[in-house]
């Protein structure tokens, strides 16, 4: 995969893992994507809910297969404060 695809299919991703949250908890709001140097992906969102580890569960199922298929390793942050 050249650098311009990985770069395309990350925010292909990007926009379905935020989709697949959204679902469950529509008040989510993406703050920042930051692409590491060993590869992995970090995508950071506001959720402004009590118990934020519902929101991982909700893409759980989603990241082993995105590490085996595509090669793409996505790290899910999710901040309770908005930074300014």
């Amino acid at each position: 995969m050249t650098k311009r695809e990985r770069q395309a299919r990350v925010q292909q991703v990007k926009d379905e893992l935020l989709a697949l949250m959204r679902s469950k908890f529509p008040l989510i709001e993406h703050i920042s994507t930051e692409m590491r140097p060993a590869g992995t992906v970090v995508l950071t969102v506001y959720a402004p809910y009590e118990d934020r580890f519902e929101i991982l569960e909700a893409t759980g199922s989603r990241l082993p297969e995105l590490s085996v298929s595509d090669d793409l390793h996505f790290v899910i942050l999710p901040l309770h404060n908005k930074p300014e």
